[in-house]
């Protein structure tokens, strides 16, 4: 998780991770600022597949709307495939949980946003895990713990 925008740490933290997942809302200046971020990774970082979340969506169509228009215009301009992870509604449960210092997911656990958030999780965490590294940083420390390893070469758990 980082910061919005395309900063050095964001650009750092992305090219370390097997996946980037882009988070956006709707808004005409959210999607511009996670079209830059795909820019940005795709040609600073070599990033040719990231995932998008989508907040704020009022409904599923609205939802793959957006996502369809952004996917369009990445692989049109930047070769960059976009697949779509999933979506959270708008929901005052989220500023009522910010006001109160607490995880929505904990303080409002039936709540619209919650249900989508536990969705996404299960998602995330079914996809199929990355056969390799997709980043510069990822393939540095590759190499580092290859390097310094044993003569067996990498093990699963050599992977960043």
């Amino acid at each position: 998780d980082t910061a919005a925008g395309i900063g050095s740490n964001a650009q750092f933290f992305a090219g370390a991770a097997q996946e980037v997942f882009v988070v956006a809302t709707p808004e005409p200046t959210s999607l511009a600022d996670a079209y830059a971020m795909m820019k940005v990774l795709a040609k600073r970082q070599g990033f040719d597949r990231l995932g998008l979340i989508l907040n704020q969506t009022r409904s599923d169509e609205e939802a793959f709307s957006v996502y369809e228009r952004l996917s369009t215009l990445t692989s049109r301009f930047l070769s960059v495939m976009v697949e779509f992870i999933g979506s959270v509604p708008p929901d005052p449960h989220v500023s009522e949980s910010v006001r109160s210092q607490k995880p929505v997911i904990r303080a409002y656990p039936a709540s619209p946003a919650s249900q989508a958030i536990k969705n996404l999780a299960d998602a995330i965490m079914m996809r199929a895990i990355p056969g390799g590294p997709s980043g510069r940083l990822q393939f540095f420390w590759n190499r580092l713990l290859e390097d310094s390893g044993s003569d067996e070469g990498p093990s699963a758990t050599s992977q960043v």
